[in-house]
Order: structure tokens, then C-alpha cells, then sequence
């Protein structure tokens, strides 16, 4: 069985999920060889490092990010790509990330007879991301019509989903597996946990972090040796830079991309991790969280509405000021509950299989 796995976005918890995802194909699916494609700038040495027997291919995209994005628009260039890549002669084609570029749109008419499976990891563009907006429309318009089945990581999206597919369009769910194994093979053991909470992830506006800032300072007006960690890159308003600044000794501010290991430390320190999302599809964190043994916090929307509950995490109104910070307070005196889930539910050879399935019951299709 030929897979040919297209990845044409590359971030940083895009990276992990992909290489999380072929490194288990490959050890727990036998008789699958994958062709991985990739951009130009992808590290490959952690694939290397695991012995995995995959083969990619580099598509030629520019270093300049202004460059990059009219090359994925460019119809010479997406084109040049999508005949190059019927030589890997495939049995189904995987497009895991790339929904709304000019690829997922093109990808039909050069694989007609072999079918096409999408990942949307997004149903719903974030709060202000005008980018995702513009993805969104061309993915819900043009792309989705590309394809023989579709997959999203929870099933609080099937309908929506559901409603923008044919009748003979299928609708796969998949989880979305755990990044905790970049971060737990470091020893962090002489380390002590503090009582204090842990936001981590990059900055941005859908995330809430000024609605954190809110809620701690009204948690610490009331209790004392309160400490929340804000970890993680990106850019935040100056008021809220401002804020954070006036209350040095509640706030720990690391506005970096971190290693592995700054962020295994991170995790190891705190023992809440709190998610005020404005609005969320999924994400890594919760699975990061209670692989570190944490109290978990995070808002009451898409995947976390059924998600936290059952690892044992609090759910709060998306929001609201008040409501985080009575949780946080509730979670500093230790009367919340803590892990209650296996965390088989987030791991990859569990993952690998049920992809190899499908892919097995598209292609016998």
C-alpha cells in the first residue's frame, strides 16, 4: 500500500503531529510504504533518529514567508508539484494540512482515479485570524468537493462538517494524538512542583490570555503567593504587556519559542495548566497537561466541552472573567478532580491503526 502524505504547512505543533503520525504508520502498519512531501525547510532528523523507513520529498518553497505564501497560490508551481507527484504512482493521497491553498483545489484533477483524504484540523477559522477566514471560504467552496472522505480530530464537528459534504463523501474521527513524548524524555525529577498555573502555548488573540491577565489579577486580590506562568511566542497587545509588567510578582512571562527541555521544565514547576480560549477547535495541551500529572482549566467550547471532562479537567464559560477565577482558585486548593482518563486515548499506535484502516477502506472502495 502507497500513501503519499502531503503536508504543505509546517509550524511547530504541525511538525510534531506529522512526524508523530508517519513514525507510527510505520512501525505499526506493515505493508505501507508513505511518501512524505514536505517543505523545503523541514528538519527530517527526528524521523531519522527513530529508524523510520519513509521516503520525502521537498516541495520548493522560497525561505521568505511573503514569497512562500504566492508560491502555494502560484498555479505554474502547484501544478509543476501535483505532476511530479503522480510519479510516486500512490494508492491514496493524504492531505493533511493545506485545506484552503490552491493544492487541495487542483489535487482531484490529477489523482481522479485513486482516492483523496483530507485532514482538517480546523472546521472553524480563530477569532481575528483574517488568513484562516480567506482558507475557510476557498476550502468550503472549492476544496472539500476534492475529496472522498474527510477527517477531524472530535466528533463535536460532525455535523457541521457533515452539512458541507456530499452523500457520497465519508466522515472519519480521529483523534488528535499526544505531543508529550518531545517533552517527558527529559529528566525533570529534581525538580520541585509548585502550586502555581501554567498557560503555554503561542500567543494570539483566540487564546485569551488578556482574559487570563483579568482573572489572575482578581484571583491574587483575594489570596496570596499566587503564580501564572505565560509561556510561549507570538505577540500580545501592549495593554496586556502592560498589565503583566504591573503585576511582575504574580506573572512569569516567557514570550519565546522554547525548547523541549525549557518546556518540560515549564510543566514540571506548575501543576495547573489553564486554557481560556475564546473559541477552540482542539489542541495539543490537555494531552501534554495530564501526561505531566496537572490540573487542567480550559474553556467550554468545541473539543474541550467533552474533552476536559473526561480526563478530568474543569470546563468555564468561554470568556468569562469570574468564572476563571473562581476555577483557578478552586484548582490552588487541590478540590478539583485530577486524570481520570487512560492516556491510551491520546496514543499514536492507537492513531496509526485506525488511519491504516481507513485508508485501507478507501482504497478497497
Amino acid at each position: 500500500m502507497e500513501i503519499l502524505l502531503v503536508a504543505p504547512v509546517m509550524g511547530y505543533a504541525m511538525k510534531s503531529y506529522v512526524e508523530s503520525l508517519v513514525i507510527a504508520l510505520s512501525k505499526y502498519e506493515n505493508n505501507m510504504h508513505i511518501t512524505l512531501v514536505v517543505p523545503k525547510q523541514f528538519d527530517e532528523s527526528y524521523i531519522i533518529s527513530r529508524d523510520c523507513a519513509i521516503t520525502i520529498v521537498r516541495m520548493p518553497t522560497p525561505v521568505n514567508k511573503i514569497k512562500r505564501g504566492f508560491y502555494y497560490f502560484n498555479p505554474i508551481a502547484q501544478i509543476g508539484l501535483l505532476k511530479s507527484l503522480r510519479r510516486c504512482k500512490p494508492d491514496l493521497v493524504h492531505l493533511i494540512n493545506g485545506d484552503g491553498y490552491l493544492i487541495s483545489v487542483l489535487l482531484g484533477s490529477y489523482f481522479s482515479t485513486i482516492p483523496l483524504l483530507l485532514t482538517l484540523h480546523d472546521p472553524v477559522a480563530h477569532a481575528k485570524d483574517y488568513i484562516g477566514y480567506i482558507n475557510s471560504w476557498i476550502r468550503n467552496y472549492f476544496s472539500l468537493k476534492q475529496f472522498d472522505a474527510v477527517h477531524i480530530h472530535n466528533k463535536c464537528f460532525t455535523d457541521m462538517v457533515r452539512a458541507r459534504l456530499t452523500r457520497n463523501q465519508q466522515l472519519f474521527v480521529v483523534p488528535h494524538g499526544s505531543f508529550a513524548h518531545y517533552f517527558k524524555c527529559y529528566d525533570t525529577s529534581q525538580l520541585e512542583r509548585e502550586n502555581s498555573i501554567l498557560f503555554f502555548g503561542r500567543l494570539e488573540y483566540y487564546k485569551g490570555i488578556d482574559i487570563l491577565v483579568e482573572a489572575g489579577i482578581k484571583l491574587a486580590s483575594g489570596r496570596k503567593n499566587v503564580k501564572i506562568i505565560i509561556a510561549g511566542p507570538g505577540k500580545l497587545a501592549l495593554s496586556i504587556q502592560a498589565e503583566i509588567g504591573k503585576n511582575s510578582q504574580l506573572f512569569e512571562f516567557h514570550n519565546k519559542l522554547l525548547s523541549n527541555k525549557e518546556v518540560a521544565i515549564l510543566f514540571k514547576r506548575s501543576s495547573i495548566t489553564v486554557l481560556p480560549y475564546r473559541q477552540v477547535t482542539q489542541s495539543s495541551v490537555p494531552s501534554i497537561a495530564m501526561a505531566f500529572g496537572h490540573k487542567i482549566i480550559a474553556s467550554d467550547d468545541g473539543a474541550f466541552h467533552n474533552e476536559i471532562p473526561r480526563i478530568g479537567g474543569l470546563v468555564v464559560p468561554a470568556g468569562s472573567v469570574d468564572a476563571l477565577a473562581e476555577a483557578m482558585n478552586v484548582c490552588l486548593d487541590n478540590t478539583c478532580n485530577q486524570n481520570v482518563a487512560s492516556e491510551d486515548i491520546y496514543a499514536w499506535n492507537n492513531i496509526a491503526l485506525q488511519f491504516g484502516s481507513i485508508y485501507r477502506t478507501l482504497i478497497k472502495k
